[in-house]
Parts: structure tokens; sequence; C-alpha cells
């Protein structure tokens, strides 16, 4: 699928499975995370640390959105595993709502993009975390090249022309369900993790999903100015 303002490129994205967090953030706001809605992603060798002293907002957009991505998905994987280790899924489903805007927003201001993850449509957690424009758009295709047969973990979304005034690239990884999804987003939840949920989260739609579904996508934009 290509035209002249976007196309889809196959590359791997492996994907964490601990969903049921955070807050905010779907459509085009891009201030918060959309976190409610999505595992994390990780973007395999686009995480490496920068050298010192480099400073990454001034890198190339492709190279800023990549590590961006990585960088958010593993801190809050991370973040999410010393949780339910230490505690229970109970408690990482708490942690990610609490931590995930807050490292988003850390991510965002250190390489100068806005980022957040959208859930498949109809299906959100949060309410604020429904895409709409033109991730709706991206998902959708993404949807039915998987309906066609194509592989969640091939689904990456690429715009570099046509774009906003003010955005220089836009890029979605899709979200695979993986079976460890399942203890929050699948037809029956564990009841640890359905407890909080329903606290948090009371008009949830995000379960009934299986391994190996289309869970929803992370988005990045890179501002073509800095600091926009």
């Amino acid at each position: 699928m290509k035209t002249a303002a976007r196309w889809m490129v196959v590359v791997p994205v492996a994907m964490l499975a601990l969903g049921g967090c955070g807050k905010g953030g779907g459509g085009d706001e891009a201030s918060e995370v959309a976190a409610g809605d999505a595992p994390a992603v990780v973007v395999p060798g686009d995480a490496d640390p920068v050298a010192s002293g480099v400073d990454v907002a001034s890198l190339p957009s492709g190279d800023r959105a990549r590590m961006a991505a990585g960088e958010f998905s593993e801190r809050l994987r991370s973040r999410l595993q010393a949780a339910m280790q230490r505690e229970g899924l109970g408690r990482a489903v708490e942690v990610c709502h609490s931590d995930a805007p807050a490292i988003a927003d850390e991510v965002m201001q250190r390489f100068d993009v806005r980022l957040g993850r959208v859930s498949t449509h109809g299906r959100n957690r949060n309410p604020g975390n429904a895409p709409g424009g033109w991730q709706s758009g991206v998902l959708a295709d993404f949807q039915r090249d998987i309906d066609g047969g194509g592989d969640v973990d091939e689904q990456r979304f690429v715009q570099t022309a046509d774009l906003p005034d003010g955005v220089a690239l836009r890029v979605m990884y899709g979200i695979r369900t993986q079976q460890i999804c399942e203890t929050c987003h699948g037809v029956e939840p564990l009841p640890e993790a359905a407890q909080v949920i329903a606290r948090l989260y009371p008009a949830d739609r995000a379960t009934g999903y299986r391994d190996g579904d289309l869970r929803g996508g992370l988005w990045v934009e890179v501002p073509s100015r800095p600091g926009q």
C-alpha cells in the first residue's frame, strides 16, 4: 500500500503484554499518552542509549520517532514488570494508570516529539483514548491488511508528505495482543485485574481480545520546528 502521502513498511515490532493503564490522549490530542488502550510496543534496535552529550532533539526525524517509541515502551515495560513482581497484577494496572502519562511526558520532552497510544475502534478502555483523525484511518488500514492475511507485527505507517503545518513526520506501529494480554484484555480478564479495571475504568470496552488480534497503535509525531 503506497501513496504520495503515506506507505506501509514491513518492520517486525515486538509487543509487551501488560495493558490496562493510563489516561487521556486519543484522537489528535498529543499532550497525553493513550496508555489505557494498548500494551507497550518495543521497537527492536531503536531504544539503544544515546551517546553522552548528544542532543537527541537534533537527530533526524525518523531516528527521533523510532527512539522515542522504543524508550517509552521499554521504560513502561520495566516499570510494569517491577510492579508485578513486587505487588502483583492488580498493582501493575494501578502503576500503569498513574505512571504511563508521566513517562510519556518525559520522553516527549527528551526527543521533542508528541506520542500516544490508541485502541482499535470502539474498544477503548478510557473513552478519551479512542482513535481520531489520521490515527483512525491508519488503524482501519492495519485491520484490513490483517483481515487479508497480514501480520500484526508487520503493521507500520510512515507519513512524510501532505502533513499539517508544523508536523514533519508521523509514524504508527501496530500493537499485537499476546496471550498474556488476555489477563487484562481477554474474554475473561483475571479477577485481580478485573477488580482494579472496574474501579479505574468503569466504562471499559477493552476486553474480548485474543492472542494475535490487533490491539491498537503507538503513534509518534515529530514537529517541523523545535518546541512545537
